[in-house]
């Protein structure tokens, strides 16, 4: 290009924030791989790694392990009911057959399909009630922990206003 010719337009290059935690100026958009504004809290400390059993062995009571093994729990139970419907199906079928009372393969047949019923409602309650149950374990424990919380940002409260009507 020689001098005097007026230069081609340069396409505006995105402007990146030098910290990558800072909001970019209002109207510029933020090309990277990280969010445009990642929160920052000062007062608040990373978790540190722990035992994974370290709740199993709170004898004060402190933390509460029933919300994290709940899922667990819930799916036990439904195994556990499905195993103990299986069961009770293959009992009913194999007391008729000692019994033969139902004329042959024809009535066994028709009894298996027709006690398959009364079970599967039996079992579809039985896992409602698991359910009800662990639900309603979890939400006590979840009222507890937030009694918790809100009982220590009181007295903290409580602690920010003494000290400021004494300074």
């Amino acid at each position: 290009m020689s001098p005097g010719q007026p230069q081609p337009a340069q396409p505006a290059q995105p402007s990146q924030p030098s910290q990558p935690w800072a909001q970019p100026p209002a109207g510029q958009p933020y090309y990277g791989s990280q969010p445009a504004y990642a929160p920052y809290y000062p007062n608040q400390s990373k978790p540190k790694p722990s035992f994974p059993f370290k709740e199993l062995f709170d004898l004060k009571f402190e933390n509460f392990i029933s919300i994290k093994v709940a899922g667990v729990v819930y799916a036990i139970g439904i195994i556990l009911d499905v195993l103990f419907a299986f069961g009770l199906w293959v009992t009913f079928i194999s007391s008729a057959m000692a019994l033969n009372e139902y004329g042959g393969a024809e009535g066994l047949v028709a009894l298996a399909v027709l006690s398959i019923i009364p079970i599967v409602l039996v079992l579809f309650l039985s896992i409602l009630v698991w359910r009800v149950t662990l639900e309603s374990i979890v939400a006590l424990i979840r009222i507890a922990e937030n009694s918790t919380t809100l009982v220590k940002n009181t007295a903290k409260l409580g602690e920010k206003d003494e000290k400021s009507a004494k300074g």
